[in-house]
């Protein structure tokens, strides 16, 4: 039996439990509260480029101690849509997005500006103005001039085939770059295009279709290092080793290929790591109510095979 005595000071005690049970769930609530999600979508997960630049990303959302949700539209643009669409009705902090179409896109993206939430360009920009809080480029248009050097550098003429995706300004832009550098030089003629959205499966079979048109085929430019895997593998299938080609990314694939030496010749490269970062850098700024730039273009450097090691191929940059 409880000594009557003794009520007061165990009623006590348990308002005193109570109390500090009732403090540390409302500190839970708190902190459940203040985790934010951070919403990115990527034209398409099926190329490391973006797994990359996704990896760099993650660790800057995490180390706020928020939750990073990522969707991959599989190059499929209404599905972007859609998704841009679900991150807005969701109300997440801020939507990382790489476009697969760089007009397209910008109506549920200015919806998403209109509504507070931050939205950050990484790789391929957006063609109107004012859509992005900040974008996050290469400097597309070197890579293309690059290229475009190394070849009037190494080839006194030559026949050239173009693999491009004309939606996506970045790619645009390193085609631009490339024949704006040729186009004082008759002596290299552009002897086919295909369009491939960047994908190896898409840039094979192009390949073999514009070399059984030109045979006497020099060069492949390549808007991607992907794309010119692609190319690769059609070489390869049809005996035209001879045919030397170009992209843009500096894979550890391509890296590789380098220093196979074999037709894979040279690639401009980009910095995934430095581009991811800097994206969710830019996001946290904009949520913290700071000033950072609107646009932030990375440097490219062009990689031939005495540029690569067999560690260095192991790696992006």
């Amino acid at each position: 039996m409880i000594d009557r005595k003794r009520i007061p000071k165990l009623l006590a005690a348990l308002a005193a439990v109570l109390l500090i049970g009732m403090s540390t769930i409302f500190a839970v609530n708190r902190t459940i509260s203040r985790k934010r999600i951070v919403g990115a979508c990527y034209m398409t997960m099926n190329n490391q480029f973006y797994e990359v630049i996704n990896n760099e990303v993650r660790k800057v959302v995490e180390s706020h101690g928020d939750d990073l949700v990522v969707y991959d539209p599989q190059m499929n643009l209404e599905k972007q849509i859609e998704q841009i669409e679900y991150l807005i009705d969701q109300d997440v902090a801020g939507i990382i997005v790489n476009p697969i179409d760089s007009k397209a896109l910008a109506p549920s993206l200015l919806k998403a500006k209109s509504m507070g939430i931050p939205v950050i360009v990484v790789d391929a920009p957006i063609t109107e103005d004012n859509t992005a809080s900040t974008t996050i480029t290469s400097d597309n248009y070197q890579a293309g001039v690059l290229c475009a050097q190394d070849i009037l550098n190494n080839w006194q003429s030559g026949k050239i085939l173009l693999l491009e995706h004309s939606q996506v300004l970045s790619a645009s832009d390193r085609i631009r770059g490339f024949l704006d550098t040729l186009k004082d030089h008759p002596e290299f003629q552009i002897a086919g295009r295909a369009e491939c959205e960047g994908q190896l499966e898409i840039a094979m079979p192009q390949v073999i279709e514009m070399l059984q048109k030109t045979p006497d085929a020099d060069l492949i430019m390549a808007l991607n290092d992907p794309s010119a895997m692609g190319a690769l593998a059609a070489l390869e299938a049809t005996g035209n080793e001879h045919v030397k080609i170009y992209g843009v990314d500096g894979s550890p694939d391509v890296k590789k290929q380098l220093l196979a030496g074999n037709s894979m010749y040279a690639t401009a490269a980009q910095s995934p790591e430095t581009m991811g970062r800097l994206a969710a850098e830019s996001l946290y700024s904009h949520l913290a109510k700071e000033d950072p730039e609107k646009e932030i273009i990375v440097d490219v450097n062009l990689l031939k095979k005495e540029d690569c090691t067999a560690e260095s191929a192991k790696r992006w940059q």
